[in-house]
């Protein structure tokens, strides 16, 4: 069984559309992250400095591997192994108004192959906006509380 979000991206505060860039699977191995590479995205300086083209290098090699939580009654960083089920819910509690989070979502299947067949999914330009618009609410909301 995995645990799956998918990463929207907004490049501007003045737009309400979020694109979905990416998948983050979960399972009891670790944790992936898969890009979604057809959604384009106009700037491409926006592209360079919110490191799009190299997202899912920076988010498996780097990023994923180094999510810390802290203790509230003690204060202390604590590193989260991947499998460690609290990583979603950091990941979409650290949402900004760039990035935003879907809610948690089940699958069956391991992290890679139900992240590899989302993003395959994601391919296809109407999927991508039956995903926008099942997510438009809570992608919203995420934007509203992060401003």
């Amino acid at each position: 069984m995995a645990r799956l979000i998918y990463e929207f991206f907004r490049p501007r505060v003045s737009l309400t559309v979020a694109a979905p860039i990416g998948v983050i699977a979960q399972d009891d191995k670790g944790v992936v992250y898969r890009a979604v590479r057809s959604v384009e995205l106009a700037d491409k300086e926006e592209q360079a400095f919110y490191r799009l083209e190299d997202r899912e290098h920076f988010m498996n090699a780097d990023f994923l591997s180094r999510l810390e939580l802290v203790d509230p009654a003690s204060g202390e960083h604590a590193a989260l192994d991947g499998s460690d089920p609290r990583v979603l819910d950091v990941l979409r509690d650290r949402g900004t108004h760039h990035f935003i989070y879907s809610p948690v979502e089940e699958r069956s299947g391991s992290a890679d192959k139900v992240a590899a067949g989302e993003v395959e999914r994601l391919e296809d330009k109407d999927a991508r906006r039956e995903l926008v618009l099942r997510f438009a609410d809570e992608v919203t909301r995420a934007v509203l509380e992060a401003i």
